[in-house]
This record gives structure tokens, sequence and C-alpha cells, in this order.
């Protein structure tokens, strides 16, 4: 912490490199203060020189304003989605698990910054964050053609990008048709995102048997702007439809029996 304070009190310009590191420190500071609150604090100013505590105060509000532009989390609230349990801490390590218990609107690409990327035939983090179907076997949700699906989603901090909901087959990571819902542009750019990017319904369409087993298919939200990748997944089964059975034959008067001429 020392070393990172006097980082702190003597942000006085230099090179690129320097400056990149700069932003990136006070990136990781204002990301830390957030997840944290109570370091929102540190570094102490007691017994630290009044121009030096006003460098340190002006530091971190442009800091905080910085935050506020590069930083956005979301989920999913409404149907059900996936949560980290025991087989995803088997997957996915520990360290990822407790992350996004910390704050389960995060994103992978900021527990990449500290983090090694996991094996990617275990866990992928860029589909249903790397959550396993194991952990969420008993809230599969059951559908049918034409069913409605109500969506809440929950938008912490905002940032414009685009966004989807999309029938996702998690044994190819390949979407399904095309997307149920979607926004191009704009997606949650304000801090009182339009009521139709919150709240929204979706339909289920005809899928034959692709979803007919638990665990193949998911509703994916995904919303991805400024770098960062946020995704809420729903699993889900569709029956699959059931073939008319074979007419019999019809025997009687002036009827024509199976393999006979009517003759």
């Amino acid at each position: 912490m020392v070393s990172v304070y006097r980082f702190c009190l003597d942000d006085r310009g230099g090179d690129e490199q320097q400056s990149l590191h700069r932003r990136s420190w006070i990136t990781s500071w204002c990301y830390k203060s957030r997840r944290h609150p109570h370091i929102s604090n540190w570094p102490p100013v007691k017994n630290i020189p009044s121009q030096t505590q006003n460098m340190h105060f002006s530091i971190v509000s442009s800091a905080l304003g910085l935050a506020s532009l590069v930083s956005a989390h979301g989920v999913v609230l409404k149907p059900a989605s996936r949560k980290p349990g025991d087989a995803t801490t088997e997957a996915c390590g520990r360290a990822m698990v407790n992350f996004y218990k910390q704050d389960e609107t995060s994103y992978p690409e900021a527990f990449l910054r500290s983090n090694p990327l996991p094996d990617r035939n275990k866990c992928n983090l860029f589909l249903c964050k790397g959550y396993q179907f194991a952990d969420n076997a008993a809230n599969v949700q059951s559908y049918k053609p034409g069913d409605s699906v109500e969506y809440e989603v929950y938008i912490r901090i905002p940032h414009s990008g685009y966004a989807n909901v999309s029938i996702v087959d998690t044994t190819t990571n390949k979407v399904l048709g095309s997307p149920l819902v979607g926004w191009a542009s704009g997606y949650a750019a304000s801090s009182k995102p339009p009521a139709d990017q919150t709240k929204f319904s979706i339909k289920i369409p005809e899928l034959g048997a692709q979803c007919a087993t638990a665990g193949v298919c998911v509703l994916q939200w995904h919303w991805f702007g400024a770098g960062q990748t946020y995704q809420s997944c729903t699993d889900f089964t569709v029956a699959a439809p059931v073939a008319p059975a074979e007419l019999a034959p019809e025997h009687g008067h002036g009827h024509r029996i199976r393999g006979q001429s009517r003759w």
C-alpha cells in the first residue's frame, strides 16, 4: 500500500508508460473501492500536510469520476439464472467463484486483470460466465413454443453498448436461430435506461428437439460495451414434438384395405 500511496502523491506527469500505469492504477483503485467500501478512506491522511491532502483528494475525486465512465455492471434478476457452486469451483477455480460471489454484477474482463485464464475446456468465462449446469440442475425451466418469458434486468452501473437475449446451445456455444430481442446500440447508456431495456418479454420459438434435454439450452442475456461482457443464463427445456400416430388401416364395406385394390 505504501508504494501505491507514494505513487498517488507523486502523480506529476511522466512518459507514456507511466501515464498508462497511472490510468490503470486509478481504474483499479476505483474498482476496489466500489467492491470494498472499507478501503474508500485509504490512504490515511492523518499527519499529512494539507497541500498533500488536497492533492490526494483531487486524485481520488478524479478517479471516482473516471470509474463511473469506464465500468458498467448488470445482471438478470428474472427469470432465475445460473449461480456458481461446487461444480463451478472445480471447473473454474475458487478465486473465480469468490470474485462473482462478492459482486455477481461484475464481468470476466475484470477478473482476468489479476487472475489467469482458466482451462477453456473446463471453464469458458464467456459462456454463462463459466457457471456450470451441474450447480443449477434443480432450476431448469420448462417452456412450450409460444410461451412468454418476462425479464427483469438490474443495471448497477450503466454504459452504452449492445445487448440481446438469445437461445444458446451450450454444447457448441452457438446461437440457435436469431436473437429473441435485441438492441444494436445505446443499451444502458444512462443511469435511467428506457423501461423496455430492463423490463421486457421474449417468446419461446419452435425448437423441434434441439432443447429437449436439460443442460443443453439456455436463454442468454448478453450485454457488451466498453470492452466489458455481461451475461446471465437461464437453463430451460422445450419438449420434443410428438409425431402423429400412423393412421390405422380402414376395414369394412366400401373402403379400401391397405395393400388391396378398390376393385
